[in-house]
This record gives structure tokens, sequence and C-alpha cells, in this order.
């Protein structure tokens, strides 16, 4: 009898979790043909002199990025990407009397991706810096 109790007030449960599995449908991810980006990142420069010590030991500044991707297919895109730096630096060219300043410097760079996962790309590119 207690087993009987049991399963009569299992079935809802049971039969409610059926019913919703036959419903799920599966629907294919298409991206857009044109996708624009706003980015916020960091990017290290192990060349750059640590302002605070005077060392060349490399800084991680803050960088916004733009980019513009076109969906060649389904699983290729083509795009640029553009970092802006927003702090100055000063980069180590060989002696310590040599050094460059660099101010707010630009770098465009043209990639090619790969989707391998459902929300996951690989991209590949390259680019140059200008100040």
């Amino acid at each position: 009898m207690k087993k009987l109790i049991v399963f009569l007030l299992l079935l809802p449960i049971l039969w409610v979790g059926q019913s919703e599995q036959e419903q799920i449908e599966i629907l294919p991810i298409y991206p857009e043909k044109n996708r624009v980006m706003i980015m916020l990142g960091h990017v290290f420069i192990p060349k750059a002199l640590n302002l605070a010590e005077g060392q060349g030991r490399g800084v991680a500044l803050p960088v916004w990025s733009i980019g513009y991707n076109y969906h060649l297919h389904e699983k290729w895109v083509i795009g640029l990407h553009t970092d802006i730096t927003v702090q100055s630096f000063e980069v180590e060219r060989g002696s310590k009397e040599a050094q460059l300043d660099r101010s707010y410097p630009i770098a465009p760079a043209l990639m090619v991706g790969h989707r391998v996962l459902e929300h996951g790309t690989i991209l590949v590119g390259g680019g140059y810096e200008i100040e």
C-alpha cells in the first residue's frame, strides 16, 4: 500500500517531466551578418617603464576596443578590431638612456575567425600601432 501511495504522488511529476521533454525545439543559431562591438580590456606592454618605480618591468594599461565583424559563413568571420590605449607610457629602447614616449597609441588589426564552439570563436590576425 505504501508503494502505491508513493507511486501515485510521483506520477504527476513524471508526467510533467515527460511532456516538457517533448516540447523542446532546438533552433539553429546563425549570427547576424554584421556585428559592431565596444569592449574594455587591458594590454600588457613588457618593455614599458613602470612609471611608479622608474624601472622597465612592464605595465598593464587600460584599452578601449572597437570592433567590426562580417560573417562570411555560419562558422567563418573577418573583421577589423581597433585598440585605443587610454594612457601615455614610455618604452625602453635598448640602452637605459634611449626611451620612446608613447601617448594614446591606436592599434588597428585585421582579423579572421573560426567558430569552434557555440559561444567560442578563435581569432587570428595582425595589425600596426599608430600614434
